[in-house]
């Protein structure tokens, strides 16, 4: 269709669901100091020595359900995300009519073809190159979930931010 489609701000916690940090994230807040679009972006920490898995988490199982069938297979996604540092080795989004029928995609560098550096990177996620698990529901996504990947040699990183997700 040639539309951008705003699938969540990332200003709040709780606009559409609710989202959580795990794995190795924590501390998740909402930041109207430092963001991209809108009035906020959503900030955590990570604490790499919380689980022996390299990624932290932000999650929202409670998302509030939007029909994306239009745009299946077809499109893509664009993420504002803030790295402290550039040691990171992808970002991941799952998106789904559950924590178990999902499709995932994953960025290993900007949208530019740069590398990830200190500060904003909009990533891309392609839906026709994705991967699906179990049988998603284009027409009911209710699950969103966004994973930062990196090497076992990364410490701590403070004020890691989302912002912006849109189709």
């Amino acid at each position: 269709k040639g539309t951008v489609t705003q699938i969540d701000g990332l200003s709040s916690l709780t606009n559409d669901g609710t989202w959580a940090a795990s794995d190795d994230g924590e501390s998740l807040a909402v930041d109207s100091n430092e963001y991209k679009a809108g009035s906020a972006s959503l900030k955590f920490n990570i604490d790499v020595s919380i689980s022996v898995n390299n990624y932290a988490t932000l999650v929202n199982s409670t998302f509030t359900a939007k029909d994306l069938s239009d745009y299946e297979g077809r499109s893509y996604f664009l993420l504002w995300v803030y790295l402290p540092t550039a040691d990171f080795t992808s970002v991941t989004l799952r998106w789904g009519s559950s924590a178990s029928n999902y499709w995932e995609s994953s960025a290993t560098a900007p949208v530019d073809g740069s590398s990830f550096q200190a500060g904003w990177n909009q990533v891309s996620f392609s839906w026709q190159d994705a991967t699906e698990t179990g049988t998603g529901d284009s027409s009911a996504i209710a699950y969103l979930m966004i994973r930062f990947n990196y090497a076992a040699s990364l410490t701590d990183q403070s004020n890691v931010r989302v912002d912006d997700l849109r189709l």
